[in-house]
């Protein structure tokens, strides 16, 4: 079993495009645990962006590291090297920068970005060796897959261009583009890689609970790091379970408080924009908001401490209440389900109905978890229950060939 500050590895939150922007991110930091983060990618073009990044984008590098309780890497997707250099020229000088070479979404790949830039070795070689001449060594982190369509056709010569440039990191997702988020990781071609590169090689995809931990160590004993995606959706105190060796505990009383600051994050999220007019007053108020989560402290799986978060989030933004609208919440009750799809793949059998999922308000769902309690008499709603990794629910996450939340996950 793994005890505190002894894991051999660093754990980190992986990329995932329209789940972990800043909100998310706050919230996970009250989860807490996460000791490091990547942006969701941006995605620079020709046109975007100029001048300026979004204010939400990456608030965190306002603060140094001490602040901040976790490291922060921003990620950004580009067809051509020139864009992304164009976005980098936006980020600290010092700042270490991540390529996405893996999103498998059709809207990447068919504008030459994402896993499309794995099409051919040498134009992928030239592209990342433009940028690490012209970021210096050890400012370019690269993430990707496999290759498109077969591993061990692909994914020699993709590699081979890479293992001696300065790197910071390269992260695998050991997967092809073809199969998305479905099998099993392909862990032993990450061993492979780092058997032959001093860069460090950090592991992506099936870390869902301390056992798939302990597997992946195993098979690829040279990996210095794990980015955790679908798991930390499944189960966002994961990070806490790795490094404890033990999964949580928690109520349900305590899970709906954590819950609903998911929910007062995403709202001040999605009303800051038209609450705070200007560039800068934006980037002014999304900092504040991060050094109050900050000051808050991990509240794990304490009611107290979720309590005592939702009253000081809800406090420090009660000016927006007035700006809240239908369209609004029916946006956040569609974040709130996107979370739930996930996390009940943890909970008691009890809580997996789905027709929680079709509820209509935020209201309604928070009362039909507390009906779904009492009415089985299974569990008291401040009686703690174990969040435990559920093999029979991997299917619904792989993505496939359909469209949705997962396909992107990069």
């Amino acid at each position: 079993m793994l005890k505190p500050n002894t894991l051999p590895i660093t754990l980190g939150l992986a990329p995932m495009e329209g789940v972990t922007g800043l909100s998310t991110r706050l919230w996970l930091s009250l989860v807490g645990g996460v000791p490091a983060m990547t942006t969701p990618f941006l995605r620079a073009t020709y046109s975007f962006p100029l001048g300026r990044l979004p204010p939400d984008y990456v608030t965190e590098l306002d603060d140094p590291r001490p602040l901040r309780p976790y490291d922060l890497m921003p990620q950004i997707m580009a067809a051509a090297p020139e864009d992304f250099m164009r976005a980098a020229s936006l980020l600290p000088q010092e700042q270490v920068l991540e390529l996405n070479c893996g999103c498998p979404a059709p809207t990447s790949v068919g504008s030459g970005a994402g896993s499309a830039l794995l099409r051919d070795p040498k134009s992928y070689h030239e592209f990342i060796k433009y940028l690490c001449d012209h970021l210096g060594p050890n400012r370019l982190a690269v993430k990707m897959r496999l290759g498109l369509w077969d591993a061990d056709m692909e994914f020699p010569r993709l590699f081979e261009g890479l293992a001696q440039l300065p790197l910071a990191r390269l992260t695998i997702h050991a997967r092809t583009r073809e199969e998305r988020y479905l099998g099993k990781s392909h862990w032993s071609w990450i061993q492979w890689a780092a058997r032959q590169t001093p860069i460090p090689v950090f592991a992506s995809g099936d870390v869902l609970e301390e056992s798939s931990l302990l597997q992946l160590q195993v098979i690829a004993p040279q990996v210095q790091g794990v980015l955790i995606g679908r798991g930390a959706l499944r189960n966002p105190w994961i990070f806490g379970e790795l490094l404890e060796g033990t999964p949580p505990d928690i109520s349900l009383e305590t899970m709906i408080v954590a819950l609903k600051c998911f929910v007062q994050l995403e709202r001040i999220a999605g009303l800051g924009f038209s609450a705070w007019p200007g560039h800068q007053l934006q980037r002014v108020k999304f900092r504040e908001l991060c050094q109050l989560i900050w000051s808050l402290g991990p509240a794990g799986t304490s009611g107290y401490r979720w309590s005592h978060s939702l009253n000081e989030i809800v406090s420090w933004s009660a000016e927006l209440t007035s700006l809240t609208s239908d369209k609004m919440e029916k946006v956040l009750l569609g974040r709130l389900k996107m979370l739930w799809n996930y996390l009940r793949s943890s909970v008691p059998e009890v809580l997996q109905d789905p027709s929680l999922l079709r509820v209509g308000s935020t209201q309604d769902f928070w009362e039909g978890l507390k009906i779904r309690m009492a009415t089985r008499s299974l569990l008291c709603s401040d009686q703690p229950f174990r969040l435990t990794y559920q093999p029979q629910w991997d299917w619904v996450y792989g993505g496939g060939g359909k469209k949705g939340a997962a396909d992107k996950i990069s």
